[in-house]
């Protein structure tokens, strides 16, 4: 939204209403973001808020101007909901270096899932 972050985290959900929203943390330097550009050439700003709270109603904000967050709290607090459930169970993804444990001499000639030889749950 803003840039590329140095450190932080940022995750969003959207729901099958047309909702969505972003919580991030940024720390560090982050690239300027001058906006969007509309097909026909015209550059919209982007929003101000650096709260790193966003909630948009995508049906009647497609762009992304308008942050309801501190007008639905209700509607944040179940999409939060929704997003803490989700990342229980999250793990981050897999490096896309191969990884020893899986070259394909380990499993008669071809590569395959290798987590059940380093430890870690499938």
């Amino acid at each position: 939204v803003r840039g590329f972050p140095n450190s932080g985290f940022q995750r969003a959900i959207i729901t099958h209403d047309g909702f969505k929203l972003i919580e991030e943390r940024i720390q560090g330097k982050t690239l300027n973001y001058d906006g969007w550009y509309m097909p026909n050439g015209t550059m919209l700003p982007a929003p101000s808020d650096d709260s790193g709270h966003f909630l948009f109603d995508l049906t009647a904000d497609p762009t992304e101007h308008v942050n309801l967050y501190e007008q639905a709290p209700q509607r944040v607090n179940v999409l939060r909901g929704l997003l803490n459930e989700y990342m229980k169970d999250y793990e981050n993804p897999q490096s896309n270096w191969p990884h020893p444990a899986a070259f394909p001499q380990l499993h008669h000639g071809r590569w395959a899932p290798f987590s059940h030889l380093i430890g870690k749950k499938k």
